[in-house]
């Protein structure tokens, strides 16, 4: 029997329900609980719920929470919701802000955690709603690329399977706004002029696979990271300098004979993709969409 344990690395904001109150004075409310409060519980939620509103008050009460909170813990949580917030349209001043933050969070901040929380914010936060290609859209085609690294630990079919799941779940997951490309390749731009559609192209990797021996048991580690970045189809061109990278971690344990090791790594990095294609990368590419 396999044991899991994974765990995606800028998921937290799944991990607790926000208020379903709604109003200025709610804003108003998480505001003060993010900034006052004494439990890491309450200021957990109220940044989640912060992170949910287009108020520009819920943006500054994040930055400063980022800035100011004395739990790592609040801060980590404070630069993902950045992240995710500033996938939607603020305003310029806000904008410039946020970024000043997240790039002193990441360059300075004392707790590496968080510096890796919001290097991964400040990148998504580039990738903005303000690029060419946001908001002229009617949506977004994603073509999902070919691993440029597969270890020589796993089966040759690896690769394709690792492209395949990943299109799978946004197929699943993603509304009409989120198209992938048809076939196996990337969107071309007479299919972008086409549609409409603004490209974006998704490259998975297995970043790391680490095996543990303890007695009859070995633990298998995987870690995958996909960029998103955005593509104009024409001649294969990556916005490389818009690139955004998400990230996600499994652990499982199994037996140690040769093929349930191969076994426990292929089932690793399927439940790793699909918790991070559904969790990280379906809301950015919906968050493009709109």
């Amino acid at each position: 029997m396999l044991r899991w344990s994974i765990c995606a690395l800028i998921a937290m904001s799944v991990s607790f329900a926000a208020p379903s109150e709604a109003g200025a004075d709610r804003i108003k409310k998480l505001a003060k609980q993010l900034a006052k409060s004494r439990s890491a519980k309450v200021r957990i939620s109220a940044a989640l719920g912060l992170a949910k509103s287009d108020d520009a008050r819920a943006l500054s009460a994040l930055t400063r929470s980022l800035q100011r909170d004395s739990s790592p813990d609040i801060r980590r949580i404070a630069a993902s919701s950045l992240g995710q917030r500033m996938q939607r349209r603020v305003s310029k001043d806000s904008r410039k802000r946020v970024l000043a933050a997240l790039r002193k969070a990441s360059k300075s901040d004392r707790d590496s955690k968080v510096r890796s929380s919001a290097k991964v914010a400040l990148a998504k936060a580039q990738l903005d709603a303000t690029s060419p290609s946001a908001g002229k859209s009617r949506g977004v085609m994603v073509g999902v690329a070919a691993p440029e690294r597969v270890s020589k630990r796993l089966p040759k079919k690896t690769a394709a399977l690792l492209q395949s799941r990943v299109k799978q779940v946004i197929k699943e997951k993603s509304p009409r706004s989120v198209r992938t490309a048809p076939g196996t390749g990337m969107p071309s731009s007479s299919q972008l002029k086409r549609s409409g559609m603004a490209g974006y192209s998704v490259v998975p990797n297995i970043s790391k696979l680490k095996l543990k021996r303890k007695g009859r048991q070995t633990f298998v580690t995987c870690e995958i990271k996909m960029k998103l970045s955005p593509w104009a189809g024409a001649g294969g061109s990556l916005n490389v300098e818009k690139s955004a990278t998400v990230t996600g971690s499994g652990t499982v344990s199994s037996g140690s004979s040769k093929q349930q090791v191969s076994d426990s790594s292929q089932a690793c990095i399927e439940a790793v993709v699909t918790q991070v294609t559904a969790n990280q990368v379906v809301p950015f590419l919906v968050g493009r969409a709109r």
